[in-house]
């Protein structure tokens, strides 16, 4: 009998903070960016999930996130459509 294969492909952020440019250049630059659309596309997309690696940049993307964008990241978690891999701390921020 022959096994089948299932193959799923979820969309990941990683960027380390502090690597290549500063933490703030990553976050103007792409990470902020990245969690919008990853938000948007999220709620626009119902068997989409997402994963994001950095809480540090989530935590700055929070902050400043509005109180709509907010809720919608708290939704698409509590579905587990948004994951935050590992969930670590790192680089200079």
């Amino acid at each position: 009998m022959k096994s089948i294969l299932k193959v799923f492909v979820i969309p990941h952020s990683h960027t380390d903070p502090g690597w290549l440019k500063t933490f703030e250049e990553y976050f103007n630059q792409k990470t902020r960016d990245i969690i919008d659309n990853a938000v948007d596309k999220l709620e626009e997309l119902p068997l989409m999930k997402f994963q994001l690696s950095e809480i540090s940049f989530l935590a700055k993307w929070y902050k400043y996130a509005h109180p709509t964008r907010r809720e919608a990241l708290k939704k698409l978690v509590k579905q587990g459509r948004l994951e935050i891999a590992t969930g670590g701390m790192s680089g200079n921020f």
